[in-house]
């Protein structure tokens, strides 16, 4: 490929998720701002860009007050919006919950018309909420897919099933109408498709263990539970740990890669000295996106549209 994306990444987490997805599938991909409105994320992505482990971006703290217009014409945009409004965990206020931010996501993404929207949400806004955003992307002109997808597809050892939301603009404005990218160069796809569609549906960068699955426009395609290929136990090749209840493996961990014995032991009795923010790292990995799983879910509702629409 022969130019850059822009990526704008609303409640955006520590940028280990659906961005890291994306520049997984497009490494050109650059992130061009983040809106992160816990105190202790916002903080480990300012460190993460302090310390170069993350391109330079600003970091805007209230997706409520945020003002997209310096980025119109961005190439995508994600969000991994609050799940409590959706979450049968939670008390399924919907959007009465304070913490329903769709409507702010709708109002950047109106503004900014990105060539790709990506978004990730509970299993529990199938039922709730999921044809209200599909209806209001689709009233922004956007062509979209969902789907349920969980990490023991790529090969996790638990479940997590979330659902993903795909949205291509169906008519994106043509190049010469479309403000210029943040990085200066015109944004949005020459012809076809906007955006990075046309190298998303042509990346052979990332292999997963299933091909892509059939699902339907609009529809969250069923669970799916695959057992996926399992990395080696040497200490640095292993994506994923062994499930709980595989006790030979863990045995071999502990007996290839002996140092990692007092880590393991703290974490499995829950101790943790000396970290004040214990609580702000589990909420972290609670709200986090598994990077493999959101990057299949990506390329098979790309390849859904693709194989549906040509």
């Amino acid at each position: 490929m022969d130019r850059s994306f822009s990526e704008l990444a609303l409640c955006s987490g520590s940028g280990l998720g659906l961005s890291e997805a994306l520049h997984l599938l497009l490494p050109a991909i650059r992130t061009v701002a983040h809106v992160e409105i816990e105190a202790y994320v916002a903080a480990l992505l300012a460190t993460r860009i302090r310390e170069q482990s993350l391109a330079p971006a600003p970091v805007w703290t209230d997706l409520r007050t945020f003002d997209p217009a310096p980025f119109v014409g961005v190439d995508f945009l994600t969000a991994g919006y609050p799940c409590q409004p959706f979450s049968y965990a939670g008390k399924g206020l919907g959007s009465s919950d304070r913490r329903h931010l769709w409507p702010h996501v709708a109002r950047v993404v109106g503004v900014t018309q990105p060539g790709v929207v990506f978004l990730e949400n509970v299993r529990g806004h199938v039922r709730r909420g999921l044809d209200f955003v599909l209806g209001e992307l689709r009233s922004m002109g956007y062509r979209t897919r969902a789907g349920l997808f969980t990490a023991a597809e790529v090969g996790a050892p638990h479940l997590r099933p979330r659902v993903f939301i795909y949205g291509v603009l169906a008519n994106p404005p043509q190049q010469h109408d479309r403000r210029a990218g943040v990085d200066g160069r015109e944004q949005g796809g020459a012809g076809g498709r906007p955006g990075g569609v046309e190298g998303l549906a042509d990346t052979n960068a990332v292999r997963f263990p299933h091909h892509p699955r059939g699902c339907k426009p609009d529809q969250a395609a069923p669970e799916s539970v695959g057992a996926g290929p399992r990395a080696g136990l040497e200490c640095s090749r292993f994506v994923f740990p062994p499930g709980p209840a595989n006790a030979d493996a863990w045995r071999g961990i502990l007996r290839d890669c002996p140092h990692l014995a007092p880590a393991l032991e703290r974490g499995l009795r829950g101790l943790a000295p000396g970290l004040a923010n214990r609580l702000d790292r589990f909420g972290l990995t609670g709200n986090g996106v598994v990077v493999l799983q959101a990057a299949y879910a990506l390329l098979s509702l790309v390849a859904c549209d693709v194989a549906e629409t040509g």
